[in-house]
Formats: C-alpha cells, sequence, structure tokens
C-alpha cells in the first residue's frame, strides 16, 4: 500500500480580516511614534525650564518700586528681601509682596515681573486724615481708622479720643466714638474740613467740632480769631446738620448776637444754641 503524502492547504483570508490586520499594525506603530515625539517634547521642555532657571538672561537686575517717594521705596525693598541676581522665574515673589502689605502704611501692593530682569512692586500707601490724641500719644491715622505712624507736626485736624486701645502702627481701631469722628470727618464738604480747629469724639453718635468762623462764612462776616463749638451727630446726616448750622450763622450775625460758645445741631429740627 503506498503511502500518500498529504498536504494542508489554509483556507485564504478573508479580504477584510487582512486589511483589518494592517489597519491594527499601522495603528500600534502611530501610537508607538506619538509617544515617543511626547517623552521627546517633555524632555525638550525640561531642559528648556531648567535652562530658563539657570540662564543669566533672567537673573534679576533691577527691582523697581513705584507709588512712593524714594525713602519709602528704598525701605521696601530692604523688606521685600528681592535681590539681585535671583532668578526672574523662580523667586518667591508672592512672599515678598506679603512682606510688603504687613508695612502698616501700606494700603496695598502689587507685584509683577517685567521681563526680561525688572521686579516692578506698585505700592498704594496709606493717607493721614486726621491725629488721633489718645492717653498713649498722638497717632496718624487713615480713613479706614487705620493707624499709620506716630504724628509729629503736620497739618491735620485734631481727634481727641478717650479709649482703651493700645495704638501701635497697623491696628484698626474699633471705638464707635473714633470711628464716628473719622466718617464725618470724610463727609465733611472742604470747606468746612478747612475751617476745623479740633474734633472731639465724644460718642457713637456725637462729635464735637472747632470751627474757624471765618473760614466757615463769608470773610467780611466774622473776623479772624472768632470761632465757636459745634456738636455734630451721625456721619450719613452730616448735611441737613451744617445747613441748619449756616443758617444759624447767618440769623445771629444779623441780629448781631455775638459769636456763640456753642451750637448743637444733632437733631436738625431743634437746635440749640449756648451763647
Amino acid at each position: 500500500m503506498s503511502t500518500a503524502t498529504r498536504t494542508t492547504h489554509r483556507p485564504p483570508m478573508d479580504a477584510r480580516i487582512r486589511q483589518r490586520r494592517i489597519e491594527v499594525q499601522r495603528e500600534h506603530v502611530r501610537r508607538r511614534r506619538r509617544m515617543l515625539g511626547a517623552v521627546v517634547l517633555l524632555a525638550l521642555a525640561a531642559a528648556g525650564a531648567v535652562g530658563i532657571t539657570r540662564s543669566p538672561l533672567f537673573a534679576i537686575t533691577a527691582v523697581r518700586v513705584e507709588g512712593v517717594e524714594r525713602p519709602e521705596a528704598r525701605l521696601i525693598k530692604d523688606v521685600a528681601q528681592i535681590r539681585t541676581g535671583q532668578n526672574l522665574m523662580t523667586a518667591d515673589l508672592d512672599d515678598a509682596v506679603e512682606r510688603t502689605r504687613a508695612l502698616p502704611w501700606v494700603a496695598s501692593a502689587q507685584v509683577r515681573r517685567d521681563a526680561p530682569s525688572t521686579v516692578v512692586l506698585d505700592v498704594v500707601p496709606r493717607r493721614p486724615v486726621g491725629i488721633l490724641r489718645a492717653a498713649s500719644g498722638n497717632w496718624l491715622v487713615d480713613s479706614e481708622g487705620v493707624v499709620i505712624a506716630r504724628a509729629r507736626d503736620r497739618l491735620l485736624p485734631h481727634i481727641d479720643v478717650t479709649i482703651d486701645t493700645v495704638l501701635v502702627p497697623g491696628v484698626r481701631i474699633d471705638d464707635p466714638a473714633a470711628r464716628n469722628a473719622l466718617a464725618l470727618h470724610q463727609s465733611l464738604p472742604r470747606d468746612v474740613r478747612s475751617a476745623l480747629l479740633a474734633v472731639e469724639a465724644v460718642g457713637a453718635r456725637t462729635v464735637r467740632v472747632r470751627l474757624a468762623l471765618h473760614r466757615l462764612a463769608d470773610p467780611d462776616t466774622y473776623r479772624k480769631g472768632q470761632k465757636t463749638w459745634v456738636r455734630l451727630g451721625a456721619a450719613g446726616d452730616v448735611d441737613k446738620q451744617l445747613t441748619v448750622l449756616r443758617a444759624l450763622l447767618g440769623q445771629m450775625r444779623k441780629a448781631r448776637a455775638g459769636v456763640p460758645s456753642e451750637v448743637d445741631v444733632r437733631v436738625p429740627g431743634n437746635p440749640t444754641v449756648i451763647p
């Protein structure tokens, strides 16, 4: 019996299956290429970042402070601790601006990079509106009631207060009488503010102000040196109070009644004059 050689023939592959396998292989190659490209890009980015942080082109060469005078600018530079030679991209500028904001006479501060090598600190200082005279001394205060510094000879209205708070630069005054006095001062029109000689914070709704009458009214009506005390109420009602005060002073001058020692206009509809 003869032995026949058996040959196994595979059935031909379906053309759709063959095409699908080819597409899968191609997609696999493309995916590997994308992954390789991403790795290369990351490596280049990392190398670039390292290069920037070490490049002398980005070393800080100047620190500029804007918004304040030269002496204050020098102090802010010392406080901010931004040193030339530091890298502009890695220097801790947030910490520098926080230290600047901590100064009691700074209202706000922002920092920005001025490429390639300059740091700029934009500072808004607190503006004193009066001198608070308390048991602990005389202090400059701003419109928000923040103590700025000890007061020296300044042409600002003096606000006399009696408070228990220990005053130091940076403290925000929360005493109701003092806050009302500051708010009232800010709400006064310019001519009345220019006539202020003294301010007493009496209570949360009472402020005594001493006015130079020749600055408040017509100079021909009152002579230089004539002054009076005026009791005012809450700051929000100051316009009505001043309208009544002006009318009273005009009537008294016409009647040649002299200069009153004090006028109380806290209740505009029922003012009181103390000869």
